[in-house]
Parts: structure tokens; sequence; C-alpha cells
């Protein structure tokens, strides 16, 4: 209780002191101009080196490269780049990324806070969105290198580079906050509730009618986003501020323990509410009003009968401080302030700044997706082209341009193939920081991308296990098509719509038929699947084929507009291998289903046989079947005609003319099954009857004379006979 009663008292002397209430907001300076990188502003006596895999400062001494166990990394460093430097431009400091400006402070593995159950819980809930097969940045061999005055930073910059053992080499670059202050309006009657304002107050709130939030806070309440981390990497925040300082991230161990003490263990002392790496503290106090906008806009208390609402009024702000009191800062601290952000459990990072191409910030925004971390940048505020502006140009950022009260872009906005989406950033009105019930109009991305980040919460809040890609599809596939059908290059897939956002539902998970428990051709396989789409048409399907049901041994992943089903050519199935096939859906909202799994379809070459069709006998002739048969893996083979089991040939007699099948069938035991109907067609052959009959028969004169002969047909035929043309039917 102790660290939180200072914590506040020290905030309050020095918002008095320092920005009197009613203060005008400060304009920035146009951004300077140039050929090529925009005239890039950066430290004159700083470097950014980043050296290859396995070659950090300390395993290079371990190594036992131009090094002694007595000297110092600065030393060391100076030896490795001896044949790039010259005496005069030698390294004065040394120090690694993720250390601060003591060079002591280093963001530690998450291994470290095992004692901060509920952080662990919340970052292992998050790993179940990082994306498959992303690749961590490298961290710990990134450094920040300062080298005697007077130097040429390019120059010195392409020696560098001519070291084998550098990645990268470039400036700490300057970045600088990317709104357009206009003016600030304070509600003095403190009732903005949504359903009491008046015009004047409605039409400040332009934006989030535009966006849809009257049906979210009807479907949702009035605190949407509850338990997601929005990190606000910017000048800061007024923490006493009343209309968010409930809604304000803390660090309980922090908070609850002694002062100057790294009580949690993290790295950062202090860090009660995030951290400022402007100062190397844990006071991210806002003196500029950026930082504390775009917080507002994000997660401004909602339903308290003060000032207004934020997009995502559930979820919480941790500050991470990265830009200085007049709105300007260095990559070195942004990309510091972003890992700071990842490790201590932030689902989402806004990013209100801009400044030239930076490999460094690459890293920084690459490492907190591959984490399941959705980032989100601000395009800038230059009408220029946005490939030229850092990290809005990063791939795996959500790019966000700003449009006006009638869906047009904002003037300003910058423009170009990397826009994602569009929101609104003209006339916004979030908080102030002249006092604790103070609120300001601003212009800019800066104000346009919070709304992105707040619905990027939201959506999080409901699909807890999205990817940050499967993010940004669901924002850019519900937008609303302002500008040109489709694409364009000012506003993206166009202005976000939370509604549709929120709405949006999974496909049902595809039911997949394959061709069999098993197969013969071990290049092609036929496979379908069935899938029913609640929210709107299935517009692709992705199929894999592993050799676990699951997919944890997936091939590939291949997209396939064809809803049916799909023949899979050129494989090389390995033979008594079992095959699953996965497949998943995506819908016209970029959502996807879960992954339906087939069986398992067993490849196994079958045995060959070879018997004739066609069998001809006589009655009573005995037959053979004698096939020749084969199984080309080896197999032992089972044989059987019609049911009865035997090793050798068939043989048998019919005594009945006629035509008989007889169904000969061969098994190797591993699914590989033949069958052969053999047709025998048996002839009649007349047999001639028999007759027993006594050759001679004496007898007197007047005596009857019988004849009995005994006659049979060996046939069954019926026999006729006669005595001397006398016939009878006896015999």
């Amino acid at each position: 209780m102790k660290k939180r009663l200072n914590y506040l008292i020290f905030l309050t002397i020095t918002l008095l002191i320092s920005m009197p209430v009613g203060a005008a907001s400060k304009s920035l300076p146009s951004r300077p101009q140039a050929s090529s990188q925009k005239a890039a502003s950066y430290s004159s006596d700083e470097i950014i080196v980043k050296l290859k895999k396995g070659y950090t400062i300390s395993e290079l001494k371990k190594q036992g490269i131009h090094s002694q166990a007595t000297e110092s990394d600065i030393v060391t460093t100076n030896k490795i780049f001896m044949k790039q430097l010259s005496p005069q431009e030698s390294i004065k400091k040394l120090e690694s990324l993720t250390a601060q400006s003591s060079g002591t402070k280093k963001i530690r593995l998450q291994k470290t806070l095992k004692h901060q159950h509920e952080l662990l819980e919340h970052i292992k809930a998050r790993d179940k969105r990082r994306p498959k097969n992303a690749v961590i940045p490298e961290l710990e061999n990134i450094y920040r290198i300062k080298v005697k005055s007077g130097q040429d930073i390019l120059q010195l910059t392409q020696k560098y580079m001519t070291n084998p053992i550098v990645e990268y080499a470039e400036p700490n670059f300057f970045c600088k906050a990317t709104n357009l202050p206009n003016d600030y309006w304070v509600d003095e009657d403190q009732n903005n509730n949504w359903d009491y304002w008046n015009e004047h107050a409605r039409e400040y709130m332009w934006n989030l009618k535009k966006i849809g939030m009257q049906s979210v806070w009807n479907q949702f309440g009035y605190s949407p986003g509850a338990g997601i981390i929005v990190a606000v990497v910017d000048s800061g925040i007024r923490v006493d501020h009343v209309d968010i300082q409930a809604n304000l991230w803390t660090n309980d161990a922090e908070l609850n323990g002694t002062d100057t003490i790294d009580d949690d263990d993290n790295g950062f002392v202090d860090d009660q509410i995030g951290y400022n790496f402007v100062n190397d503290n844990g006071y991210p106090f806002d003196y500029y009003v950026h930082g504390t906008h775009v917080s507002g806009t994000i997660a401004a208390i909602g339903n308290n009968i003060k000032g207004l609402i934020g997009v995502a009024a559930g979820s919480k702000i941790m500050t991470v401080k990265a830009l200085d009191d007049a709105g300007n800062g260095n990559d070195t601290d942004v990309a510091n302030a972003i890992y700071y952000a990842v490790n201590n459990g932030a689902d989402v990072i806004n990013c209100s700044l801009e400044g030239p191409n930076s490999q460094l910030e690459i890293d920084a925004v690459n490492y907190a997706v591959a984490h399941g971390v959705v980032v989100v940048a601000a395009a800038g505020n230059d009408n220029d082209n946005v490939a030229d502006y850092c990290p809005a140009n990063i791939a795996n950022a959500i790019t966000v341009g700003a449009s006006d009260q009638n869906d047009q872009r904002c003037s300003f906005s910058n423009y170009g193939n990397k826009i994602d989406i569009a929101a609104p950033g003209q006339g916004i009105i979030s908080l102030g920081i002249t006092s604790t019930n103070t609120y300001e109009i601003m212009d800019g991305t800066s104000m346009a991308a919070p709304h992105v980040a707040a619905l990027a919460a939201l959506i999080l809040q409901q699909h807890p296990s999205f990817t940050p890609d499967e993010v940004k599809n669901v924002i850019r596939n519900t937008a609303d098509d302002i500008m040109t059908p489709g694409f364009d290059v000012y506003s993206g897939y166009g202005r976000i719509n939370v509604v549709r956002a929120l709405d949006s539902t999974p496909p049902t998970t595809p039911s997949i038929n394959d061709e069999g428990f098993f197969t013969t051709n071990n290049s092609i396989l036929h496979v379908s699947w069935s899938s029913t789409d609640n929210e709107s048409e299935i517009i692709e399907y992705q199929y894999a084929l592993g050799t676990t049901q699951g997919g944890t041994q997936a091939l590939s992943w291949t997209v396939t507009s064809n809803l049916n089903g799909i023949t899979i050519n050129g494989l090389a199935l390995q033979n008594r291998q079992n095959y699953y096939l996965s497949a998943k859906a995506r819908n016209a909202a970029g959502m996807w289903s879960d992954t339906g799994y087939s069986d398992g379809i067993y490849f196994n070459r079958i045995p060959s046989i070879s018997v004739p069709a066609l069998i001809t006998a006589n009655e009573t002739e005995t037959i053979a079947i004698n096939p020749l048969y084969s199984d080309p893996d080896g197999d032992t083979l089972s044989v059987s005609y019609s049911g009865w089991m035997t090793t050798s040939s068939y043989q048998t007699t019919y005594n009945d003319a006629g035509t008989h099948n007889v169904l000969l069938t061969i098994d190797d035991n591993y699914g590989g099954l033949v069958t052969r109907s053999i047709l025998v067609v048996i002839s009649n052959i007349n047999r001639i009857p028999s007759v027993s009959i006594a050759a001679l028969i004496t007898a007197n004169e007047t005596e009857t004379v019988s004849i009995n002969p005994l006659c049979s047909d060996p046939d069954g035929d019926t026999l006729s006979v006669s005595y001397f043309g006398w016939m009878t039917t006896s015999c």
C-alpha cells in the first residue's frame, strides 16, 4: 500500500507544476523530407548492431576471439571490429538492446517469473494463439553501441556491415508520435452518459457511432474486452484520470512490494503499471497528452457518468513509455517497450508513432507476433506512401489509416499497399492531461489506430485462441467498404465495423470422406469433404496430409477453392504407412473452422494373381484351379475359394451339368485384398443304362414265363422298356 500512495502523490505534484490546466495542445514539427529515406534523423553517437547467431559478445569471449579473461566487453568488441574501425572510431560504451540506460538491467525470460502464477497463466493462454512455425527473432545478440563523437554515423554503419559476423547495423533512428493536435473539449457538467448527451456532445462522439458501438453495448454491456491486456507504446498515461485509472494494468507484485526493489524479478524496478524507457524508471507519466488520449480511446471506463467510453472499456491498459515529453523517441526505446509488453503478458500492442525503416523495430514486432501478440501501427500523418514509415510498413503489423465523418480518407493519412484498414481519425475526443477530468479533441492516424487495437481486444475476448493473422483477417473482412470497391490504397479493406466483426462465427468443422481404409496408388489420393458455415459462404479450404491424426506431422497446408473435395496428385506415399488428411474452412469474414481429420488411409501394394476366368468340364470330372499369385512386399498370403480356406490348389467334382461360380480371394493381411470370380461350366454326359437279366429261361408247356430284368440309369433318366415291341414301364 505504501507504494501506491507514494506513486500517486508524486504524479499529482508533478502535473500541477508542469502542465497548468487549460494549456493548449502542442503541434508536432513537420517531418523533414529527403530523396531516399525521408532524411531520417538519428542519434549522432549511437549505432544499433545485431550479430549473427552464435556471435554474442559473451559467446565470442568464451571462444577466445580477441579476448582475455580480464578484458571488458567494450575492449573485446573493439578488437572484433578492429579491421573495420579506426582508433578514432573506437567504441566508448556497449550495452545489450535489452539492457536499460544503467547498462545492468535486462529483460529476463519468463521462467524467472514462476512465482507470478497469474501472469504465467495469462501467457500460457496467449501462447495458444502463437502462429505455427513462427520464427522468434534472436534478441541477445542485438547491441546499442556508443562511439566517439564527431563520427559519420552512416559511414560507420556501412563499415560494420562489412563484418561477416554482423547481421545488420543501422543508426539509432528517432521516431515521433503521429498525432495532429487540434484543440480540446471539456464536458463541464460531467453528465456524459451516451443516452443523455446533448447534440454538441453527440457530434464529438461520431467515431463510436460510425463503427457501431451502440449495438455492442446493447449486446455485451459497457465493459467489453474484459481479460485482455492492451499495451500502449507511447508518451505515457495520466494515471489518476478519473476515466481510466481503474482500467490500468497493474503489476501487483510491484504495487504491493517494496520501493526501489524489483519485487517480481522481471528486471524492472517499481514497474507498477508499466515502464518508462525514456527515463529508465517505473513511472510512465504523460506530459505530452498523446499516450493518454490513445489509451482513452481504447479503455476509458464506461457507464460511470464521466467523460466518455473506450471501444474496449473492459480491457486493461499496460503503459509503456517510449516517447518523451515532446512526443519524440528512438528505435531502441520503442523496441525495448515492445519486448517489455510481450514478456509481461500483453495481448495487443498499439504503436501510434512513426519513424524511418528500422530492422530493429522489425525484429521487435516479429518477436511480438511470434508470441501471439497482435501489433497495431498508425500509418502516419504525412500524406505519403506508408512504405517509408516504420513500424507501419512491417508486414506483421496491422496498419491503420484515418477516415473522417464522411468515410473519406483524412487528407494527412499515409497511403499505400500496406494499409490494412481505416478507422476514425479526425475530431476524436478522448482523455486529456491538464487535470484528472479533462478531455481533448485530436486528429491523426494515432487516433485511428487505438480503435483497431481495441477491436482486436474485443475479438480476442470472444476467440482467445485466434492468431494475430486470424484477428487481422476478421478485422479486414468484416470492414465496411467505403471507397473504391475491394481493396484500395487509402482505406485498405475498408473502415472497421465492430458489430460485424463480433457477430462473425467460424464455419463448422469439415467432415472428410477419404477413398477407403487403404490405397494401392502411391501417387494420388481422392478425398471429399463437407462443411456448413453459420454466417456466410465458405470461400476456401486448406488441406494437409500428415502421418498422424491431428496434423502434428502435416506435410504442408494447401489452399483450394474447390468446395467439394480434391484429387491430390504427385504424391510419394510410403508403403505400409497410415496417412491422415486434415481440412479446415475459411468464411468471408476470414474466420477458420476447427480442423477436421480423416479416419486414415493406409498405403499397401496389393497381391498379384493370374487365374483363368473360365473352366469347362464334364459331369463327374474332377476339376483343378491352380492360380498363380504373389505379393510385391513378400507378405504371406491367405487363399480361399468361396469361403473354403486353403493354401494349395482347389479341386472338386460336379455331378450336375450347369454353371457354377467359384470366388477366389487372396489376402495379404495388411489391407491388400484381391478377388477373382471363376466361371465353371459342366457339360452333360449321357451314360447308358445298365440291365441285368437271365440269358436263359426254361419252362413247360402252358407254364407262365416271367422276365424280370434289373435295370437302372446312372444319370437317373427314366427308362423305356419294350418286349418284342410291346412297351411297358416295368423293367
